[in-house]
């Protein structure tokens, strides 16, 4: 999805907040010096796979545990987006009922 994104969108009314990011084929490079450092963190999943050893059934246990694992985070990590933006929207919409209250 986000490299379809990437591939078929403009960019066209992305305003970003760091001013010296990098555009274009020095973003790509940027990204791929950023990836180094997800990929050395998710190195643990190859020390993860070595319980097969004491797992009964792993070929069917393992990509369970796996796939639960990403499910639930991924879960979590949608729920807080979506309470930060609701507390957001929220902030909003009581500071603009202030504004329109003041004389």
């Amino acid at each position: 999805m986000v490299v379809i994104a990437f591939a078929a969108g403009s960019g066209a009314g992305w305003h970003g907040v760091l001013p010296g990011a990098p555009v274009g084929v020095a973003l790509f490079a940027a990204l791929a010096v950023a990836a180094q450092s997800v990929i050395w963190s998710y190195y643990g999943a190859v020390d993860a796979a070595k319980i097969a050893e004491e797992v009964v059934d792993p070929e069917r246990t393992l990509p369970r545990v796996f796939l639960l694992g990403i499910a639930i985070v991924t879960a979590l990590y949608l729920l807080l987006s979506e309470r930060l933006r609701w507390r957001s929207r929220r902030r909003e919409r009581s500071s603009s009922f202030c504004r329109s209250r003041s004389p």
